[in-house]
């Protein structure tokens, strides 16, 4: 089963009682570091397990009293998640239209704003695409926002004239998975996009980038791998399962579909039908 760091509970009164008086940690034994607990029979608080103390988990509040209101509580915990300092390595996954990219690149352009960062780093995984970014014309930056930084401006509310200017300010450099030996990640923070498609040694080579001072946010669908030799050797999975219950890592799958019903449709009702016929 994976793991997904979130736990749903309903709890009695007696356990209602006992938990607010005491936070009695006996009652979720092999609760793991940094997995949230949603107490669903009690207008859905959330809490989170760090340190071996259990934390009331709050709407994010920026700098200039901007509040980012999650969809529902699933959502409020990848916000928590992402601002969390203390997880440096956090994974965001999910079915295809449940805002993971929109999510990571909203909270990422916020932590820019106020500072705790120099400047977000974008990869993803150029072999899915089915073009070599070196046949594109233009330069690296040009390649990439041609050939697939469109899930990026997509998801940034002034489009492709806000990705480029912060391109030229610098606050955001585009990279590609193949390019990425011998870069050593200072004080950035940096997304994969579409993680699914990346395999062990991918995985290895960006996490082997990073110095305590980055934050690194893998966001990916792990039932949407798009390249067959990913699903035997998936990075993604190796990594949650490896990296689950340290300090340092978090993970959240989100379930609601912020596109509407009818993209809910296509990720869910289609594909399964699809899969049944096969089998």
């Amino acid at each position: 089963m994976i793991y997904t760091g979130i736990r749903e509970v309903n709890l009695t009164d007696e356990e209602l009682s006992e938990f607010y008086t005491t936070k009695n940690l006996e009652m979720f034994k092999d609760l793991l570091n940094n997995e949230y607990i949603l107490i669903k029979n009690k207008d859905g608080e959330v809490y989170k397990l760090q340190n071996k103390k259990l934390i009331r988990v709050n709407n994010i509040k920026f700098k200039g009293d901007n509040v980012l209101k999650p969809l529902d509580d699933i959502q409020l915990c990848a916000y928590d998640m992402l601002v969390d300092n203390n997880i440096k390595v956090a994974c965001l996954i999910g079915k295809s239209g449940t805002g993971k990219t929109k999510t990571a690149i909203s909270i990422g352009l916020e932590l820019l704003k106020n500072n705790k960062f120099e400047k977000l780093i974008l990869i993803r995984h150029a072999e899915e695409t089915g073009k070599s970014i070196g046949l594109l014309p233009g330069s690296k930056d040009e390649k990439m926002i041609s050939g697939w930084a469109g899930c990026f401006i997509d998801n940034l509310p002034g489009g492709k004239y806000e990705f480029e200017i912060l391109i030229r300010n610098g606050q955001i450099e585009i990279e590609s998975l193949s390019l990425l030996k011998g870069r050593n990640f200072k004080r950035s923070l940096i997304i994969f996009d579409e993680a699914e498609d990346a395999d062990v040694n991918h995985i290895e080579i960006i996490g082997s980038r990073l110095n305590d001072d980055c934050k690194m946010i893998f966001v990916g669908d792990y039932c949407q791998v798009s390249v067959s030799k990913y699903k035997q050797n998936s990075g993604l999975l190796k990594l949650i399962d490896k990296a689950k219950g340290n300090e340092w890592f978090g993970v959240v799958e989100l379930k609601t579909n912020g596109r509407g019903k009818v993209a809910e449709f296509f990720a869910t009702d289609f594909k399964n039908v699809d899969e049944k016929k096969e089998s």
